[in-house]
């Protein structure tokens, strides 16, 4: 895909409210946890980018989610962006379809705290579920606000049976949050 053609694809679906991640550049950094990160993914109308953990697939998205799937498929990324008043609530009820879990219990380790390599503020909570198949899972969520007037709803779920060795690529790619 050209540049071009990346511009109006991303140009398009930021004019529905739909925001995907694009452009598709590898950058290969890895964080100090251990975690490795890939794709780019940008959010233009929030200006904001990071990179997905590296060799996880993006998948089509609904309702403006875009999500990166592990490739074994134990653990899962999403991100949306919002602009209205209260719409982070519904978004955050929107994760366990997105993720396709159920059951979620929220931990009381939720709070305040600042996200990415501009220190956003974001707000986070962290907790519990379960997949379809019966394994737990760790869930973990936060509305980041890059300073205008569009935030950024980024969630990630682990499989904590199999597939917790994908929590510090997840790390990594909020940890590479940036602006655009």
């Amino acid at each position: 895909m050209n540049l071009r053609s990346v511009v109006a694809v991303c140009g398009a679906l930021a004019t529905a409210t739909v925001l995907t991640g694009c452009c598709g550049k590898k950058s290969g950094s890895s964080s100090s946890l251990g975690g490795s990160t890939g794709e780019l993914a940008v959010m233009s109308d929030a200006r904001v980018q990071f990179n997905a953990p590296a060799g996880w697939k993006r998948l089509s998205g609904s309702n403006g989610w875009t999500q990166f799937m592990a490739p074994d498929k134990y653990a899962s990324l999403a991100f949306v962006t919002f602009d209205r008043p209260g719409e982070s609530t519904a978004r955050i009820g929107q994760m366990a379809g997105i993720l396709n879990v159920q059951g979620i219990q929220w931990g009381s380790s939720q709070g305040a705290t600042n996200l990415g390599r501009n220190g956003f503020p974001s707000r986070y909570g962290e907790g519990t579920c379960k997949l379809p198949g019966g394994d737990p899972c760790y869930l973990w969520y936060a509305t980041v606000n890059p300073g205008n007037s569009n935030q950024v709803l980024i969630v990630y779920a682990v499989n904590t049976k199999v597939g917790s060795h994908h929590k510090p690529n997840a790390k990594a790619a909020v940890d590479s949050m940036r602006s655009l």
